[in-house]
Formats: structure tokens, sequence, C-alpha cells
């Protein structure tokens, strides 16, 4: 199961907080890249930002470091730092289907003019 699919099946199963924000399932509010326009909020959208590769004297291992950060968009202030919370508390050091365990990097909140929403990131290290 690639890295992507394996964020999505954490976040979208009908036992987590995140899908209790967002719907379960197919219908979980949760994309990676871009959601579709229309969405309705609250609603995140993740992205791998970078790659660091472990390395040895050998050469390059199988080993990388991932930073994935997740956008989380609300009406308020509050619906999308809930929704980054659930998926910090979904994540962080929860080990996913791949065997990684993301741990929470950092965490920032804003209003993104272009879209009216108010939005909480969360950078994960997976």
């Amino acid at each position: 199961m690639s890295l992507e699919s394996s964020i999505f099946s954490a976040l979208s199963d009908a036992a987590s907080d995140t899908a209790a924000l967002v719907g379960s399932g197919d219908a979980c509010r949760v994309y990676p890249g871009n959601a579709p326009a229309g969405t309705s909020v609250p609603y995140a959208v993740f992205q791998h930002i970078a790659s660091d590769p472990d390395r040895t004297h050998d050469g390059a291992s199988s080993i990388s470091n991932d930073l994935v950060q997740f956008s989380c968009f609300g009406a308020t202030h509050a619906a999308a730092s809930a929704l980054c919370d659930a998926i910090i508390a979904d994540l962080d050091n929860v080990a996913l289907s791949t065997g990684a365990k993301p741990v929470l990097q950092d965490r920032r909140n804003t209003f993104e003019t272009a879209v009216d929403l108010h939005r909480a990131d969360a950078d994960l290290v997976i």
C-alpha cells in the first residue's frame, strides 16, 4: 500500500476522530493534493512536501523520512483547528499500514483569503 493510500485509510476509517468530522470511506473529505471544487467544509488536503533519504557508507538505503503537510479548511477557526486536532490524534505516533509512524513536526493557523476559509496546517514526518 502506498503512503498516500495508507494515510487515507487511517483518516477515513469510521472509528477515526477525523471521520467523525469529515465522513468515512469514499465519502471522507480528505484529499491528496487538491479538494474538488464545491467541497463542503470542513475538509482537508494533504501533500508530500519532501523526502530525506537515509544514506549509508554503502550508498542509498530504502529508508526515507517523508514530510507530509495536512491543510484543514473550515468556516471558522475552531472548525479548521478541530479537524487539524483530529488528524494529529489519528496519525501522530500511530503506526500506518505501511509500518511507518508519523510524528508531528509543527503546526500553523491562518486565514486563506483565496477561498475565504480558515486554515490550520500540520506537518508530520513519516
